[in-house]
Order: C-alpha cells, then structure tokens, then sequence
C-alpha cells in the first residue's frame, strides 16, 4: 500500500517464463513454478485492482506485463493497459492452436 501511495501503478512482469508449450511434459505445479508466480497474488489478498497484458512475444510466445492499481482505481488501471496495449500493437493478436 505504501507504494501506491506515492506511485499509480506497479508494473511487472506476468511471470518470470514465457508461456509453456501446450504439449510440455513439465510439472506446471512445481515448486520452482509456484513461487515463480507467487508475487502476482498480492492484489489478490490486499483487494487492489489488477489485470495482466500482453506485452511481447519470446520465440512466439506471449510474455504479459502484470499492473496493479490501488483498491477502486480501475478506471486507470484499464488507462494504463489501453495504453500499453496501444504502444505494443498488441491490443487485438490472436493466434489458432491447432
């Protein structure tokens, strides 16, 4: 809470790995992957707004940027990713799975 007190937005990386592949055989439910991906949790047990984007793509694959607003500041939180987004190119990728 500190931190947004003095800053809009904390902005990080989604995950420290790209996403996996989905014919991948390793344990998504790792040790190592848990506590890779346990810093985004905090909004979710402080009650802050927050939402992930795509941001770029890894040898294909997408790499997200995590935002996290205060508690009922949506509206730039949603700012903030429009113009991420905007920046990016990424607002409307989409790609098949086969």
């Amino acid at each position: 809470h500190r931190v947004l007190g003095e800053f809009d937005a904390i902005v990080a990386p989604a995950s420290l790995h790209g996403a996996p592949l989905l014919d991948a055989t390793s344990d998504q439910l790792s040790l190592e992957y848990l506590i890779a991906e346990n810093y985004m949790c905090m909004a979710n047990f402080s009650g802050d707004a927050s939402m992930t984007v795509p941001y770029a793509t890894v040898e294909g694959l997408p790499v997200g940027l995590n935002i996290t607003c205060r508690a009922f500041n949506e509206a730039g939180m949603f700012n903030l990713a429009k113009a991420i987004e905007d920046v990016t190119g990424l607002c409307d990728v989409v790609k098949e799975v086969l």
